[in-house]
């Protein structure tokens, strides 16, 4: 990707701290870890981070213009290098948001049919 494991949202450079922490001796691990938004992650996952530490784990591509918002089919201009902790919130807001956007559809569908809450006599 473009930005070189640089995550565009907090500035991490979060290919650096992986090359780091894969070459650095397992004791070390952690304590190069605990600086950084890394260390906010749940312990199961931190813990994978540090016995097998892969780029996968430490940053991501994220679509700037989300998947669900027509963004899937898209050229580099459209992705961005995020970090582990800043991709989980984003994809957490926008799950949210989606989740948002179906209730308000669902709710607009029922909500300008009356035909059903009518009744012949």
């Amino acid at each position: 990707v473009i930005e070189h494991g640089l995550c565009q949202h907090c500035g991490l450079n979060a290919q650096e701290l992986y090359l780091l922490v894969r070459d650095a001796p397992k004791v070390k691990r952690k304590e190069l870890l605990e600086s950084t938004w890394l260390s906010q992650l749940p312990l199961e996952q931190l813990n994978e981070l540090i016995r097998n530490p892969t780029e996968g784990l430490f940053w991501q591509v994220d679509h700037i213009k989300p998947v669900y918002s027509g963004g899937g089919q898209c050229s580099l201009e459209n992705l961005q290098t995020l970090c582990t902790v800043c991709h989980k919130e984003r994809t957490a807001k926008q799950a949210k948001e989606r989740s948002q956007m179906k209730r308000l559809s669902a709710a607009s569908k029922h909500g300008t049919d009356i035909t059903k809450f009518l009744t012949k006599k």
